[in-house]
């Protein structure tokens, strides 16, 4: 043994803690949600920087008393942003104004990105969202005469009234912590967070502790930890479990008494009639809730040529059929050299879970060279899948859903949001999910409602509007938290 070797190995025996005087290991905690901790216990307190544009300042100064900030002498001015200011106090509301981008912003941004950062524009926005992707979701357009400051003050200082302890416990939660966010923003809600590593995994160190500190508990994706929650959950407890699609075709919904759960949520009313066909639970406590969009964020001006640009979110497994999406450009680059496919999506080389399965890998080895050949290789943009989905339907002018099968499909809906013109294939329960009028029988139908769209700007500009406001009637953010909160809130005794 080496002189080195020697000594490492008398490093490690005099380290060694002696038997019984084990130090002692510190209790997993669950991840915790909540809203911003405002001023002391009074009203929150609103800061804004001087660079603030006077009637956007005094307009968000009567819009935060609205909803409870105070009086106006609660609206403190701070030195200017690049100055830094004096030492705020903890749990205070901050909002950036930012005229210009550069070093200095960025820099202070990164340490301190506030609440909200608004801008005067979305060359603005675009290009502090490349500097600062963690900023993403915070920043706003807001000029002096933005009809957008009230929207922007009542996500940030919301009217609701519900004051619960919220227990999230499921497995990939991407798409429920949004709702969570947003519901802890209003008094007195707060979220522990219990996410498992993998769908079919057991409980982790915290889930009883989430459990037992809970008022009501949700339940994201119906498997092992619905049924564990079902089988402990508290007297007085509420207990509500959401489906998304896979679940029922396995057996671990078998295992939970309905009885235990007050509500189940389903995405669409196709699925709601799926679970109630293939379970025999009550009715009366399935319910249809669709999924939301970030209508806020999403609602931003389209770029020049956008109707030219088709747009798929998502492309990694089968059932998404690329071939079709691939079907669909050929046939539009053969009537219009203008088409583009913009792919954003992981790639399905890089998703283990679809690449170790040979039906999945067999699938993509057959489709993935098209990208290759021409014309496919020209007009066929893949970008990889991020936070700035935002930003990148901009230049999107139609958005494509041509899935095998879906439970509700969000890329649709985000698109719509966003201004562009869903193009459905008439997968089952599509039209209960969004409009007949979006949703389409075949390849054919899709390629003639595209070309005669694009063609005709008065025309997409018409679909376009239409799409938006259907999108903001049925999945805007602030209406689908709403009916979550008055799902969530735990019941008046006697109730």
């Amino acid at each position: 043994m080496s002189r080195f070797r020697r000594l490492a190995e008398r490093v490690r025996r005099f380290s060694r803690t002696p038997p019984g005087d084990e130090l002692p290991q510190p209790e997993p905690q669950p991840r915790r949600i909540s809203g911003p901790q405002r001023h002391g216990t009074g009203p929150p307190v609103l800061i804004v920087d001087p660079r603030l544009p006077e009637a956007v300042s005094r307009f968000i100064a009567g819009e935060a008393n609205a909803t409870g900030a105070g009086a106006d002498d609660n609206m403190v001015a701070i030195a200017p942003l690049l100055e830094g200011g004096p030492a705020r106090p903890t749990g205070t509301a901050v909002w950036w104004w930012v005229d210009q981008i550069d070093n200095a912003v960025i820099t202070r941004l990164e340490q301190d990105p506030g609440e909200a950062i608004l801008v005067p524009s979305e060359q603005e926005r675009h290009r502090l969202e490349l500097a600062v992707p963690g900023s993403i979701g915070n920043i706003w357009v807001a000029g002096a005469s933005s009809p957008d400051v009230a929207d922007i003050t009542a996500r940030y200082y919301p009217s609701r009234d519900a004051r619960f302890r919220l227990g999230v416990i499921g497995y990939n939660l991407k798409f429920i912590l949004p709702i969570v966010s947003e519901l802890v923003q209003s008094p007195g809600v707060s979220a522990s967070i219990d996410e498992w590593p993998r769908f079919a995994s057991g409980p982790t160190g915290v889930t009883d502790r989430v459990l037992a500190e809970s008022d009501v508990v949700l339940c994201e994706w119906c498997g092992p930890n619905a049924t564990y929650a079902s089988q402990n959950r508290r007297p007085g407890q509420r207990l509500v479990v959401r489906l998304h699609r896979f679940e029922l075709e396995t057996d671990y919904w078998k295992a939970i008494d309905p009885e235990a759960v007050d509500r189940f949520i389903a995405v669409g009313a196709h699925y709601r009639n799926c679970i109630l066909d293939q379970t025999g639970w009550p009715a009366d406590k399935v319910t249809v809730l669709p999924n939301q969009v970030d209508d806020l964020q999403l609602r931003r001006p389209k770029l020049p040529g956008a109707r030219f640009n088709i747009g798929v979110l998502g492309m990694s497994s089968e059932r998404k059929r690329l071939d079709i999406a691939l079907d669909v450009a050929e046939a539009l680059a053969a009537a219009d050299s203008r088409f583009r496919l913009l792919i954003k999506s992981a790639h399905p080389e890089d998703e283990k879970w679809v690449w170790d399965r040979p039906q999945e890998r067999e699938y993509f080895t057959g489709v993935l060279p098209r990208l290759e050949k021409s014309p496919l290789a020209e007009m066929v943009t893949w970008e990889s899948f991020g936070q700035d989905v935002a930003a990148w339907l901009r230049q999107i002018g139609f958005v494509l859903s041509v899935s095998d099968d879906e439970s509700f499909h969000l890329a649709p809906a985000e698109g719509m949001a966003a201004g562009s013109v869903p193009i459905i294939r008439a997968w089952p329960g599509a039209d209960s999910v969004y409009s007949p009028h979006w949703v389409l029988g075949d390849c054919d139908a899709m390629v003639d409602r595209i070309i005669s769209l694009a063609s005709n700007d008065t025309m997409w500009e018409k679909e376009s509007q239409r799409a938006e406001e259907e999108a903001l009637a049925s999945f805007s953010m602030s209406a689908v938290v709403a009916r979550w909160a008055a799902i969530l809130a735990p019941r008046p005794v006697g109730d």
